[in-house]
């Protein structure tokens, strides 16, 4: 007998019980396929019970907003979907605060009510985000302009107004000034977003893009029940009580999630529809442009990039206190972009300034 066949007997695996011969290859691929047979109906149970938590929480979340915190202002019927707006305060001129991409009312908390202390001051909910329903048209800035438009008069609040625009609010309201220049007496504009401002920085908008696709390609991204598994880690931005809580509630809701990413979507069709428009400059209405102090970093971008993109907004910023002779340019010591909750003062004191300039103008112009 064979030396290897004693090695084998000695361990029970005699000739009566050797092992059929099967090539290494076709053993490996048989063991493969044991495995998928059994992993695959595992993660799809475990997909499955994933996506149910996550819908569960979606729905907790919606349920939560709309019983803990019902929408403090008017919903206003748009033919098929409400918008949110909050109006406070007495007075005229009636100043219109216009949030930034992917912001909303909350933003304002700091600021609203000191404005209301001196003139009527409203704050509203772009449709999807806020207290506002979707709206079943495209978010770009000449159809938000449009909405608002038609917001401020079913709501009954005649102009002319004070124009408030932070960020991508502040290209919106101008757009608002060129196709209804009636209505628009003044304006600020809070570290506003430029139509050229990414002409200079085109790798911003392809990392947006990048971003964008990867919500598209994987769908559990777009849920917002995995914001609502870690509330607390929602960035309020300054915000405190009840209306942080508000804010996590919201950020947390399907319809939040899914108008942001058509915001962002469009953003390059904002743009391009701005620069097409060729604004012209805003006649001599007061207008006082606010900019950051602090550099708003790229997240990931290298510091050359950062420092490129810094450059050319504040250069921008100076373009944009260019678009009135009656202007004035203010630099909010200490605050980055979100200047109304860093530094609500110099916010409300330049509102404040744009409303008491009118006041005395119109006070001239009468007999």
């Amino acid at each position: 007998m064979c030396f290897c066949c004693v090695f084998l007997m000695k361990r029970g695996l005699g000739p009566e019980v050797m092992l059929p011969t099967i090539p290494p290859p076709l053993r490996r691929q048989r063991g493969c396929r044991w495995w998928v047979s059994r992993s695959l109906p595992i993660g799809l149970i475990v997909l499955l019970l994933l996506a149910a938590l996550l819908r569960y929480l979606e729905q907790a979340a919606g349920s939560k907003l709309t019983q803990q915190y019902p929408a403090p202002g008017q919903l206003v019927d748009m033919d098929g979907y409400h918008m949110h707006i909050l109006c406070r305060g007495e007075g005229s001129p009636t100043v219109i605060l216009e949030s930034g991409a992917s912001d909303f009312s909350l933003q304002w908390t700091l600021v609203q009510p000191q404005v209301a202390t001196f003139t009527r001051v409203c704050v509203y909910d772009r449709a999807g985000f806020g207290w506002s329903d979707p709206s079943p048209y495209r978010r770009t800035s000449d159809v938000i302009g449009e909405e608002l438009h038609r917001l401020l008069i079913r709501s009954e609040i005649p102009g002319p107004y004070v124009m408030v625009g932070h960020s991508f609010g502040g290209m919106n309201v101008r757009l608002y000034a060129h196709r209804y220049p009636e209505d628009v007496a003044g304006m600020v504009l809070l570290d506003a977003l430029h139509e050229a401002q990414f002409l200079g920085s085109p790798g911003f908008l392809r990392v947006a893009k990048m971003i964008l696709a990867l919500f598209h390609n994987f769908p559990l991204l777009r849920s917002p029940g995995l914001l609502a598994l870690f509330p607390d880690q929602i960035p309020v931005r300054g915000l405190t009580g009840e209306a942080a809580d508000a804010y996590r509630a919201i950020l947390a809701t399907t319809r939040y999630l899914a108008t942001a990413i058509e915001e962002t979507e469009s953003l390059d069709e904002s743009l391009a529809l701005v620069r097409e428009a060729q604004l012209a400059g805003l006649g001599n209405i007061p207008l006082i442009v606010v900019s950051r102090q602090v550099a708003f970093p790229l997240p990931g971008a290298p510091p050359a990039i950062s420092e490129h993109f810094e450059q050319e907004w504040q250069l921008l910023q100076l373009d944009l206190v260019a678009l009135s002779p009656n202007s004035k340019h203010v630099i909010a010591e200490g605050s980055g972009h979100h200047i109304q909750l860093a530094r609500p003062d110099i916010v409300v004191e330049a509102i404040r300034e744009v409303v008491f300039t009118l006041r005395e103008q119109q006070a001239m112009r009468q007999p």
